[in-house]
């Protein structure tokens, strides 16, 4: 099958396979018997942080059984082995149930080539899936994958990077498919695929694009210079994986101007976030932030209530131990003192808790 072939041949699977109705659309039930959460609850279900170690501190799980963290970012230090790491995040979630809280998204990195957290699938990086041009491979290693991540606890991968690289000098190096944008398309969403069908929701990053970014965003501040039409052309990946029902998209620390003309980086942009994902993507699903630790958004005071206000649903913390306590202290004086709307927070509460129903994280597996 030739790659443009390929690539239509996803489009029209997302209405056939059903790959997801999108976070988006989804509403609290109208049931007298259902207590509306409270503030400081909702806002702990947009944050995930990064909890180092295998033996969490007191202080950890008091906040998580207060419902001030939603969610929990895993690193190798959190994995010497699967039995710990299983054993460490039950310990997690069961401060959260022993609060009341809805259970926590549990999320990693596992690409393949040298970004893995946990020893196993994928097996290969992004970039050798790309030069095989495979379909059925890319979705086995991502049912691998899946079956890996469900095995320990993660719910959710941070994969696949559909950036489409300009230069073979591109810093995502082997994270990238292929500097062919149908390349990308075919062979990221299939992995991702594969990611659903074991189990796992895929995320698509880093939207809307680090293919022609000459710099890392993990770094320091980067401006995509670009024209939009040439944006454009590179939105083909993202295009195909929100046609095919991906369920997360994370959003790029750099700034945009042919898309956004404020400069702001597109985690804090509405007309990215809104006018091009929701609105022109049509994407319904969870929008995840890179890590807002990064050296990119290093003078920006107040990065999360900047990302919720312009329409990310989880602010990522993944570098210090207390990024995820700082951010729950902003969001919630952000909410109260009205810089953050309550009922907007509300809806992107209620989309992440039918997110994590629909990852059966209610005790009730859904695929």
């Amino acid at each position: 099958m030739s790659l443009t072939a390929t690539v239509g041949f996803l489009f029209a699977a997302g209405a056939v396979l059903g790959l997801g109705s999108g976070a988006g659309a989804a509403l609290r039930p109208a049931s007298a018997q259902t207590p509306a959460p409270s503030l400081e609850r909702v806002i702990g279900q947009h944050i995930v942080a990064r909890v180092p170690g295998t033996r969490p501190s007191a202080a950890v799980l008091r906040r998580i059984r207060a419902g001030r963290l939603g969610g929990v970012i895993v690193f190798a230090d959190n994995a010497p082995s699967a039995r710990a790491l299983r054993t460490f995040l039950r310990r997690l979630d069961a401060a959260a149930r022993a609060g009341g809280n809805p259970p926590l998204l549990v999320v990693v990195d596992q690409e393949g080539g040298s970004v893995r957290r946990l020893a196993g699938p994928p097996t290969r990086s992004a970039a050798q899936l790309g030069a095989g041009n495979s379909p059925d491979a890319a979705f086995r290693e991502g049912v691998a994958t899946a079956r890996l991540l469900r095995g320990v606890g993660v719910r959710a991968n941070l994969a696949p990077v559909l950036d489409v690289p300009s230069s073979s000098a591109s810093f995502l190096g082997e994270r990238a498919y292929s500097r062919n944008r149908f390349v990308v398309s075919s062979i990221g969403v299939a992995f991702a695929r594969g990611l659903r069908a074991g189990g796992v929701a895929a995320t698509a990053k880093h939207f809307p694009g680090l293919g022609t970014a000459t710099r890392t965003t993990d770094e320091r501040p980067v401006a995509v210079l670009r024209s939009r039409r040439e944006l454009d052309r590179r939105l083909l990946a993202f295009r195909v994986a929100v046609r095919s029902g991906i369920e997360l998209v994370m959003v790029s620390n750099a700034s945009y101007p042919a898309y956004d003309r404020s400069g702001a980086p597109a985690v804090f942009s509405r007309p990215i976030l809104q006018g091009l994902l929701r609105e022109q993507l049509g994407f319904r699903g969870l929008v995840i932030s890179d890590d807002l630790e990064g050296g990119a958004l290093a003078s920006y005071t107040m990065p999360a209530t900047s990302a919720v206000r312009a329409g990310v649903d989880l602010v990522l913390f993944a570098r210090s131990k207390s990024g995820g306590e700082r951010a729950y202290a902003e969001l919630l004086a952000a909410a109260r003192n009205g810089k953050l709307d309550r009922a907007h927070l509300e809806r992107s509460y209620d989309a992440i808790v039918a997110f994590k129903r629909r990852r059966g994280l209610d005790g009730n597996p859904r695929r």
